[in-house]
C-alpha cells in the first residue's frame, strides 16, 4: 500500500507529531510505503492568477514542473493524508497555494480521473481553536478535485507544544483510533469509486461544456473522457 502525506508546513511541530503517531499506528496493520510532500519546499512559487493553466494549458504555469511532480505522487498513491496546523483560523498559505495551482483540475474544468474517489484524511492541530474551519476549507478543495472526504482529525492542543498538552495520552489514543478507522476504509474497497458529488456535478456541467467553442481546452478534455 502507498500513502502520500502532504505537509502544509515544513515546521516540525504539533501537526507533524500527530501525523507521526498516525503513521506508526498504520504501520501496525501492514507494511506501507509512505511518500511525502512538504510545502512550501516542494512548491515555492505562489500562484499568480494568470489563468494560463485554465484557459490554455497547465504546462504554461511557471511552477508546472513542481505541480506535475505533486500530481504524479497523488496519482501513484492509494490514499492521501493532508495535514496543516491552523494559522489564523485556516490552513497554511503554502497548502492553500497548492490548491490554487490545482484549480485547473477542479470538476468544473479538467478533473483528474486518478483523483476520483481516492480516500483522504485531513489532520489539523491548533494551539487554540479553528480546527473545524480549517478541516472544512481543506475538504472543500479536496471535494471539488474529486476526492473522497469522509475522514478528518482535529486536535486542539490548548498549549504551545505537544508535551505541554493536557490529557496527552487521551488525545494520542484519539489519533491512533482515527488511524485504525482510516486503514479499514482504505482496504474495504480496493478500487476508488467516483463520489456521488463528482458524478452529479459532471452530469450537470456536461450541458454547459457542450456549448463551449470547439477549440476550448476544457471541451476537448471532456470529449476525450467521453463526458460529453
Amino acid at each position: 500500500m502507498k500513502i502520500l502525506i502532504i505537509y502544509g508546513t515544513g515546521h516540525v511541530g504539533n501537526t507533524h507529531k500527530a501525523v507521526s503517531i498516525f503513521k506508526e499506528e498504520l504501520l501496525q496493520h501492514e507494511k506501507i510505503e509512505f511518500n511525502e510532500i512538504t510545502l512550501p519546499n516542494d512548491l515555492s512559487d505562489f500562484c499568480l492568477g494568470c489563468h494560463n493553466c485554465i484557459k490554455k494549458s497547465e504546462d504554461l504555469c511557471r511552477s508546472s514542473k513542481s505541480v506535475q511532480m505533486i500530481i504524479e505522487k497523488i496519482n501513484d498513491a492509494d490514499a492521501i493524508i493532508v495535514s496543516s496546523p491552523v494559522y489564523v483560523l485556516g490552513m497554511t498559505a503554502a497548502l492553500k497555494n497548492m490548491f490554487d495551482h490545482l484549480g485547473y483540475s477542479w470538476l468544473v474544468h479538467r478533473p483528474n480521473v486518478n483523483f476520483f474517489g481516492k480516500k483522504t484524511m485531513v489532520i489539523t492541530t491548533a494551539a487554540g481553536g479553528g480546527t473545524k474551519k480549517c478541516i472544512k476549507d481543506i475538504q472543500t478543495n479536496l471535494k471539488w478535485l474529486g476526492f473522497k472526504v469522509k475522514n478528518s482529525l482535529g486536535i486542539n492542543i490548548a498549549a504551545w507544544s505537544w508535551n505541554e498538552m493536557s490529557s496527552r495520552d487521551k488525545k494520542e489514543e484519539k489519533v491512533k483510533k482515527s488511524a485504525k478507522a482510516f486503514y479499514k476504509q482504505i482496504v474495504k474497497n480496493t478500487l476508488p469509486r467516483q463520489t456521488l458529488f463528482s458524478t452529479f456535478l459532471l452530469k450537470v456541467l456536461s450541458s454547459m461544456v457542450k456549448n463551449y467553442p470547439d477549440d476550448n481546452i476544457d471541451k476537448k478534455y471532456w470529449k476525450l473522457n467521453n463526458w460529453i
